[in-house]
């Protein structure tokens, strides 16, 4: 009973911090919703109903006296996107606007291509912001724009925080793989925008995000169902000394009109002595290796995307045609590489983790990830979730170099054993922390010293319920003693 009050008081001190946190008030909005059942409407398939659940309790947030904050969690491929666009037609009928931002120009201009093909129609201007996009006196116009409200929504990537981006209403901000933006880039927006309400989606929950969940900062929308024709996706591992027999498996499925993405850790081999640093994008290639099985058999380090590059193109699978993608490319040579992969002119695309995040490949059925024992939950989890996205099944191998440290078997274990990116996320809380709720660090041991965030989960509950009674009024903290 003691440790039980005392853990009591210390999450009612963070949710009393936490709730008053919360931005000022506003005129409620007023909106029929006529667009977004027009936008609907023009849809060739009918929405899930995980979909227009979460698409009803957004909108009672964007009604709130209060802007809201919230986290849409789902699997890779369940219709976020659709959701976001359709609460964001609701913003728009209001006579606000909205802001999309993506972590990736690649990521930005398929949701803009998306956004305009389904909110187009109903008369919805959309515009795209990022930093390669568009000339100076371009930008400047857009920018005018903007401040005009001549553009209702505007999807970019980083370039959007800018303090030259300016908005006449700016009413919603939309944040995607919200995993990749950092907990100040949060943070500036919400300054920026007292105002606006905040939609973070994600596939994969990071720990402080889940933490935060718990404790009061976000609400939290979750969608669990797939669209109709969604395929699962199975998720092997492989030693990397058996490599040759994933070459084998991969080119089966390209031989039957499958396509596949390769995942390297790094773009460039390292230069001897300079450690993991990556080599720049006009080094030359490490030999190919002899053939597939001895390039596997001989594979005692990660190979990068250069060297994979190489090989796989020379003696892996001449017979097809093997592109390459990375970050150290110009904007405009990984939009080619990805839309003629997009458009079945590669059937193979070395990466490394720019693709990650957004891709929509339907014919894409494969995803090797290399060195595998090196990426995070969310990140494979993020990968895995590129292929079966069409008609056919999608398969994942994760190819990994033993021997690995425990919290390596385990990270793989998991990806293993479950698909759920929330089951994963919770995985990930308990190896890594929370993180610090109130700070700026992503993982580690939170600031609590007695109260346990998997111990303690329905105490924390009844501290959030009791610190909103108390404070929604405006009224004082209520006093740190343990309930019942």
């Amino acid at each position: 009973r003691a440790r039980t009050s005392l853990a009591y008081a210390e999450l009612l001190r963070l949710q009393t911090a936490l709730y008053r946190r919360r931005p000022p008030r506003r005129v409620p909005r007023r909106a029929a919703g006529a667009l977004p059942g027009r936008v609907a409407g023009g849809l060739r398939f009918a929405l899930t109903g995980d979909q227009e659940a979460v698409l009803r309790e957004i909108v009672a947030g964007l009604r709130a006296p209060r802007p809201s904050a919230r986290l849409l969690q789902g699997e890779v491929g369940c219709g976020k996107t659709l959701v976001a666009l359709l609460a964001a037609a609701w913003v728009i009928e209001a006579q606000e606007q909205v802001a999309l931002i993506v972590p990736t120009e690649l990521l930005a201009r398929q949701h803009a291509r998306t956004a305009a093909a389904i909110l187009g129609p109903c008369g919805i201007k959309v515009t795209l912001l990022t930093g390669g996009a568009l000339p100076g006196a371009g930008r400047q116009t857009l920018l005018a724009a903007l401040r005009r409200r001549e553009v209702d929504l505007v999807v970019g990537t980083q370039a959007l925080l800018q303090e030259d981006v300016a908005f006449a209403a700016l009413g919603l901000v939309i944040v995607d793989e919200q995993h990749r933006f950092g907990v100040a880039q949060r943070r500036r927006l919400r300054e920026r925008n007292p105002a606006a309400d905040l939609l973070l989606m994600t596939a994969t929950p990071i720990p402080r995000s889940l933490a935060l969940t718990v404790y009061g900062d976000l609400e939290l929308s979750v969608i669990r169902q797939l669209p109709p024709g969604r395929c699962a996706v199975r998720t092997y591992l492989a030693r990397s000394d058996r490599l040759g027999e994933v070459f084998a498996r991969v080119r089966g499925e390209l031989a039957g009109g499958g396509q596949a993405y390769f995942v390297a850790p790094r773009i460039g081999a390292p230069a001897a002595g300079a450690g993991a640093e990556q080599a720049p994008e006009h080094q030359e290639p490490a030999p190919a290796a002899a053939s597939a099985a001895a390039f596997g058999a001989a594979l005692d380090a990660v190979p990068d995307a250069l060297s994979l590059h190489a090989s796989l193109s020379a003696e892996v699978y001449p017979e097809f045609r093997v592109g390459l993608i990375h970050g150290a490319l110009p904007e405009q040579r990984k939009h080619a590489a990805m839309e003629a992969f997009r458009n079945g002119e590669l059937a193979v695309l070395v990466a490394t983790t720019v693709v990650e995040v957004g891709v929509d490949v339907a014919a894409a059925t494969g995803m090797v990830v290399l060195g595998a024992e090196r990426f995070g939950l969310a990140t494979l989890h993020q990968l895995r979730g590129r292929v079966g996205r069409g008609a056919r099944p999608g398969y994942a191998f994760l190819v990994y170099t033993p021997p690995l440290a425990a919290a390596g078997v385990e990270r793989l274990r998991a990806l293993k054993e479950t698909g759920d990116g929330f089951e994963l996320a919770e995985r990930d809380l308990a190896q890594r922390g929370p993180g610090e709720l109130l700070g700026l660090r992503q993982a580690g041991l939170p600031e609590l010293r007695i109260a346990e965030l998997g111990r303690d989960l329905e105490l924390a509950r009844q501290a959030r319920r009791d610190a909103r009674g108390a404070l929604a009024g405006e009224g004082a903290a209520p006093a740190a003693d343990c309930p019942g």
